[in-house]
């Protein structure tokens, strides 16, 4: 088990999962952002949006009980903080930072995920961890409300970096942490101790390397009334590993990730020499990074390699791959399912590229390239429009309306501190993204005049679109080797 440092002092009361309540809060900063945040009046100017604020019933009570009447003759002037973004090019779209998380607790600590709890909108865990091997053992897991976003309301420390979050959907106080020695936690936000009350150091199937990713699963069991749970995890170790909760871990490899390129080779050589191989065509390992299982079928599921491939697998069916994807020529980050057409999903990758993908299609559909040529270590799709996504690469998002432009974002923010941008998430009620840094900081973005969403036919039309231009692309190509080669034989 891992015993976090004494001098964390656990919170005396179980963790309050229901919803928030607004709170009037004295401060401007405090009190205009939090309702941007929540969408309410959005339509509104700022300086209506202030107006609002100043002759709310609760806003003037709270100032007069206070003595504090100089904050409401302050409401003309501008106290909504500057971005720190050198630069922001848009044409409909504007990124408006609001607020951010951090205290002496996460300071210099790089934020490696980010996770929103299904039940409690408000609740938001942070892992902190580095991505490579250093002096700084320890790892850190935040529990962040909107209610405070000066100090969190838990927080517990693991005996080496954090690299992947996930709440139970059944059990929302359980939080599964997975860490960069291979090692899986679980704490309780409902007990009062921090330690974990279950883990992975002690078990035989445990990760010999990094777990990049972890995610609560509900699959159906045959001739049982009720759904079983299970926690999957994805690991440098080359295994996709589904657990049991019981009275501790049961654990079942449902895929080992073989190269790709290797098994090129191997089938080459095998078809010379006339030889079989009874471990199939792929035979050395290779790392996992990313996985995404899909929103309507729980048995199946996309993963990311260190190698570049992308591959569909089943989690009832692991002798093979059921589909692959290659393309990529960096390791791939994150993979991600569309939320509204699920045949449809996008990759990020280091080779400085985010490429969408279509089911029964080896290759790319598309391919978005970075504006600054930098690594993609984050990207996800819009809950609210098919055609948009978030991405960062190093120190800039970028927002990608295909609907607008399959060429150049909609929207670069690019960040003057020399901090690196790690991830990025949609917050759940609102047109917010979050974005981690390499700092320590959780920083909120309001997504200003963000236009009507569209629906899954259009990201569909789209991707179809672009298919046929390659298509039409390669049969020029073939028509142009052919009457060369015909050219270069008739001379």
């Amino acid at each position: 088990m891992i015993y976090p440092s004494s001098s964390i002092q656990p919170c005396n009361n179980k963790w309050d999962f229901s919803p928030a309540r607004f709170l009037t809060l004295v401060n401007l900063t405090y009190h205009i952002k939090p309702v941007i945040y929540r969408g309410i009046n959005t339509s509104l100017t700022v300086n209506q949006e202030r107006m609002y604020v100043c002759n709310g019933l609760s806003f003037s009570e709270k100032s007069i009980l206070d003595n504090r009447p100089s904050i409401i003759n302050d409401m003309n002037n501008d106290s909504i903080d500057k971005k720190d973004l050198s630069s922001t090019k848009h044409f409909i779209l504007s990124l408006e930072r609001l607020w951010h998380y951090s205290c002496y607790l996460t300071h210099n600590r790089n934020v490696s995920c980010l996770c929103w709890n299904e039940k409690n909108h408000d609740l938001l865990t942070v892992g902190y961890g580095k991505f490579q091997y250093n002096n700084d053992k320890q790892g850190l897991v935040c529990c962040w409300n909107a209610k405070n976003p000066e100090f969190p309301e838990r927080y517990y420390q693991t005996d080496a970096g954090v690299t992947s979050l996930s709440f139970s959907l059944k059990r929302p106080n359980l939080l599964a942490v997975g860490l960069f020695n291979g090692n899986i936690c679980i704490f309780d936000l409902n007990q009062n101790n921090t330690s974990p009350i279950v883990d992975t150091n002690e078990n035989d199937k445990k990760h010999s390397k990094p777990v990049w990713q972890i995610y609560w699963n509900e699959q159906d069991r045959l001739f049982e009334i009720n759904n079983i749970e299970t926690l999957v995890s994805i690991s440098s170790d080359g295994r996709m590993t589904q657990w049991i909760l019981r009275k501790e871990f049961e654990a079942t490899d449902l895929m080992h990730f073989k190269s790709y390129n290797s098994s090129q080779t191997t089938c080459r050589a095998l078809k010379k020499n006339n030889k079989t191989n009874n471990n199939g065509y792929f035979s050395k390992l290779v790392g996992g990074l990313c996985f995404d299982m899909h929103l309507n079928d729980k048995t199946i599921y996309l993963c990311g390699t260190d190698e570049g491939s992308i591959h569909r697998c089943s989690t009832i069916y692991n002798e093979k791959y059921l589909e692959s994807y290659i393309g990529h020529t960096g390791p791939v980050y994150k993979v991600h399912w569309s939320p509204f057409a699920e045949n449809i999903f996008l990759s990020a990758s280091a080779d400085w590229t985010v490429r969408l993908w279509m089911i029964g299609c080896d290759q790319s559909c598309m391919i978005v390239s970075s504006s600054n040529s930098k690594i993609f270590f984050d990207a996800i799709w819009s809950p609210k429009s098919s055609t948009m996504f978030c991405c960062v690469s190093e120190n800039t998002i970028e927002i990608w309306d295909l609907s607008k432009s399959t060429l150049d974002p909609i929207c670069i923010a690019t960040s003057t501190n020399q901090r690196t941008l790690t991830s990025i998430a949609y917050a759940t009620d609102s047109d917010c993204v979050l974005v981690g840094t390499s700092d320590g900081a959780v920083w909120i973005y309001h997504l200003a005049n963000l236009s009507s969403s569209a629906n899954a036919n259009d990201l569909i039309t789209i991707v179809q679109q672009s298919l046929l231009g390659q298509l039409d692309s390669r049969e020029k190509t073939n028509i142009y080797r052919e009457t060369s080669f015909t050219s270069i034989q008739s001379n």
